[in-house]
Order: structure tokens, then sequence, then C-alpha cells
């Protein structure tokens, strides 16, 4: 793998951001048209201070920020009255207690463990505050950055607490360049795609299976088993551009970077059928003669439901395969309020070409509610994984 420092950071996803981004100011509205769209959450470059709150620009002037909570930094004026009315407003009164919490704790020397465990009772006293909604996108403006650092994508030699770290003294934080590209990537894929995920399915069946539990990446993955192999032949296991990419001019390296950070991004709408892949082949003896399988996603949300078309993905690993029902039980599944569609038909799903012409089928069953409900329902049939 090259070092990071071969590639110059600003140069691999040259992602302009500069101007508003009009998909991006008007999420709300998107999310109200489409509730199963996949907008942005709040990244953290702008967390940082380095994209405006409202549209992720970043402006060539100096930031504005919230003159209540100053966490919340602004392109313009315009767009700090815009967030306020549709998300800060209801956010900043719980990002002051923050401020007054993190205050109380003085700047005393702590240990990592100390440090993460203030944190966490910092977010847990946030909670009740205000709804769910807003104090769930407020924990994650606190706590954001300490994920990433546990995480271990923060660099080991900025001046920040980590968990080798012996006593948390300095808590000025940057972004390697990797985690910045990736972000604007994203912001710049929802702006002309409308969509915050990106997907990477093999495109066409397997006639052989390939076992997932073989891949050691998932470079492994999109180059060995799916059909991705030319995209990802001069990636390198962390899905970066490797060491043949350094003599590239830049135009030819930006364009292997995006490859990367496309399957990067993948690879959050496919861990779900690849989860469920892994416990099909850890627990089912007979798994390669299997003709139907029957999948339940307990506490299933819209998440899952914007996602399910990624379900064709284990037809096509597994050549036996001609029929996979799912049923998506969850409070949060759209439909009627503890019946759900329960009592309807399974809906039949599109299928790709080839599928459709060997007579595979997905069927689809949602319900609204919990899950011991739907299991005392006249429609239940125990499945082969839950």
């Amino acid at each position: 793998m090259a070092p990071a420092a071969a590639f110059p950071p600003s140069s691999i996803c040259s992602t302009a951001a500069t101007s508003p981004f009009s998909n991006t100011k008007n999420r709300e509205l998107l999310l109200s048209k489409n509730p199963l769209a996949a907008i942005p959450k709040i990244p953290l470059l702008a967390i940082k201070g380095s994209l405006c709150f409202r549209c992720f620009s970043a402006p060539a002037g100096p930031m504005i920020s919230c003159p209540g909570c100053h966490r919340a930094n602004y392109c313009s004026d315009a767009c700090r009255r815009w967030d306020w009315d549709k998300q800060h407003g209801a956010q900043c009164s719980v990002l002051r207690l923050a401020n007054k919490l993190e205050e109380m704790q003085g700047t005393k020397s702590r240990t990592w463990e100390e440090y993460s465990n203030d944190m966490f009772e910092e977010c847990q006293k946030l909670k009740g505050h205000a709804d769910e909604d807003v104090t769930s996108q407020v924990t994650r403006l606190v706590g954001q950055h300490i994920n990433r650092i546990v995480q271990g994508v923060i660099d080991q030699q900025l001046k920040y607490p980590t968990p080798t770290s012996e006593h948390v003294a300095v808590v000025e934080w940057s972004l390697p360049a990797a985690i910045s590209d990736l972000e604007l990537f994203r912001l710049r894929n929802f702006e002309d795609k409308g969509s915050a995920r990106c997907t990477a399915s093999t495109f066409t069946p397997r006639n052989i299976f390939t076992p997932l539990s073989s891949a050691a990446t998932w470079l492994d993955y999109f180059g060995n088993i799916s059909d991705k192999g030319n995209a990802c032949s001069k990636l390198d296991d962390d899905l970066s551009p490797d060491e043949s990419c350094l003599s590239m001019t830049q135009p030819q390296l930006r364009a292997i970077a995006r490859i990367g950070q496309h399957l990067s991004l993948a690879t959050e709408s496919m861990s779900i059928p690849m989860t469920i892949l892994a416990a099909l082949e850890e627990t089912m003896d007979d798994l390669l003669s299997r003709s139907t399988l029957s999948i339940h996603l307990v506490g299933a949300s819209t998440r899952e439901l914007g996602d399910i078309v990624l379900f064709e993905e284990l037809l096509h690993l597994l050549p036996a395969l001609k029929h996979i029902e799912l049923v998506l039980a969850g409070p949060e599944v759209p439909g009627e309020a503890g019946d759900g569609f329960a009592g309807s038909e399974l809906v039949e799903m599109d299928c790709c070409e080839e599928c459709t012409s060997q007579g595979r089928r997905r069927t689809c069953r949602l319900f609204r509610g919990v899950y011991h409900d739907f299991a005392k329902s006249s429609v239940y049939k125990k499945p082969d994984l839950a």
C-alpha cells in the first residue's frame, strides 16, 4: 500500500464544495416526499467547522457560528437562519447543555477510560431534554469524533486522545485526507443522485458458489466473489489506489480513487445482505442445495426497506437458490400499526432479467409492530434465519 503522503490529499477527489448544494439544503423536503430517501447526516467536516451545517459547502471566507451554542457553523447568515428553522432551533438548547456539562468537567488530566466514560455520561444526560430524534442528532454531534477515534481512523500522530494514550490533555483534532475526501464524495453523490448511499451489487448471477468466508477483505469480495474484478484491479485492501497508481496523471488518479470511494460507501449497504449470507454459511449445512430461503428481519426500519433491492445479491451468489422470501417486521416499518400488511399476500419484487428468465423470485411481506406479535399471526411461518 502506498503511504498516505504519496497521494496529494486534496487532489484524490477534488469535489468543489464552494457553492451551496441544492439537494443538501432541502434534504428535509426530499425526505418528506420519500421516507426511504437516504439523506446525509451532518458530516465530520461540518462538526469540525470546515463545512456549513446547512448546505455542507466550504466557504471561501470565515464561518458564521451560532451565537447560542457556538458548535454549528455556517457559510452565510441565510444558511444559519434556514438551519434554525429546519433543524438547529431544536438542537441548540441541548447543545448549550452539552457545553455546560463539558465546562463542569474542566480541563483536568484524565485517562482515556475516564475521558470515554465522561463522554458517555454526557450523552446519557442529554437524553430527555428534547424528543428522541433531536437528542439522537445531538449525541451524534457530541460523540461522533469519539467513535471515529475508537475505530482508529484518526492519525495516531495527531494531538488528540487515542485509545493508546495514557492521559487525555489536548482536544484539538483533524481529519485524515482519505476521510475528508470520502465525506465529500458522499455529499456529491447525494447532490447528483439524491442518495447518500452507494450500491455495488453483483451484476451477473454466479454459476459457482464461492464461500464468503474465503474473503479476507472487501476488496476480496468485490474482486473475487462478486464481478468487480476489473474495477478493483488498481485498488489496495483498503479500497484506496495502490502503488501502481503513483505514476498516473491526476485525472487518472482521481478516476481510480472515485471507484474506491464508491465501493467504500457501498460497503455500508452491502453489509446487510453479506451479514445474512455469513450467518447462513455458518448455520446451514445444506445451504448450497437449498432452492428456497425464508429470512425475517427483526426490528427493521426504513433503512432496511430502502436497501431491500440488495437482497437479490443472495440470488446472485447462491446458484441453487430459486426463491427468497423476506419478512420485515418492526415498529418503524411503513404500514398500519399492529396488523401491518400481515394479512396480505406476499409482494412479488422485480428481479434482474437473467434471474427472471431462470424463474427465480423475490417476495416480501411487511409487518408494522413488534416481532412477537407477528409470530402470533396466522401468516407466520418459522424462518430459516431471523
